[in-house]
């Protein structure tokens, strides 16, 4: 259960004064991949709103956290000098300031999160246009010590076998569907092996 569930802050504790020793349990890294001193935070931004807001400073933040965060520490926030941020100064300074500390504890943290950069798509050969790269045979075509142009006829003897293996297939499907439409697909592929070892009998008998 949280605090909202009534139990106490991690951090503060029951009594609401800091704990230090759950402080470094609970601390959390408020900036993205180290960025530029040039370059703001999303905590540095947020620290930066408040004080725009009518009636905000950096000293009346000081001053409404009763003793929790100092003018210095605030504008070292601010400004990005300070760069380790624990959570519960996240929720302190959210609920002096009137917004869900729970919300912005999430976005503080959602900020940190860095999407990794996509993998360089690895280009494929154009000498092997139509072809399997990953293919034993074709990674062995490629690794064979021959000049260019035999490499060539071979990897297009390649195209030629998986061109005619692919018209097998072919063929195969449309006996399959023959037999399907007629003697139904229940024994469809039962005659169709019969069928073929039919043919290899005569053909072996010399039978045209």
């Amino acid at each position: 259960m949280d605090a909202a569930q009534g139990w106490p802050d991690p951090v503060l504790g029951r009594s609401g004064q800091r704990n230090p020793k759950a402080d470094s349990r609970y601390r959390v890294h408020m900036s993205l991949a180290d960025p530029a001193p040039e370059q703001d935070t999303w905590w540095m931004n947020y620290l930066k709103g408040i004080q725009r807001r009518p009636g905000w400073s950096v000293a009346r933040l000081a001053r409404e956290s009763n003793g929790q965060l100092s003018l210095n520490t605030i504008k070292r926030m601010t400004y990005g000098t300070k760069r380790r941020v624990d959570v519960s100064t996240v929720r302190l300074i959210a609920t002096i300031v009137g917004d869900d500390p729970e919300d912005v504890v999430r976005q503080a943290v959602a900020s940190l999160i860095v999407e990794p950069e996509p993998a360089p798509s690895q280009s494929v050969d154009p000498r092997l246009h139509g072809l399997d790269p990953n293919s034993t045979i074709v990674r062995h075509i490629m690794l064979l010590p021959v000049d260019e142009e035999t490499r060539g006829f071979m990897l297009d003897r390649q195209r030629e076998k998986q061109a005619e293996r692919l018209r097998q297939e072919q063929a195969e499907l449309a006996e399959l569907d023959y037999f399907a439409r007629k003697l139904g697909q229940d024994v469809a592929v039962e005659a169709y092996f019969e069928a073929r070892e039919q043919a290899r009998r005569e053909q072996a008998n010399g039978v045209d």
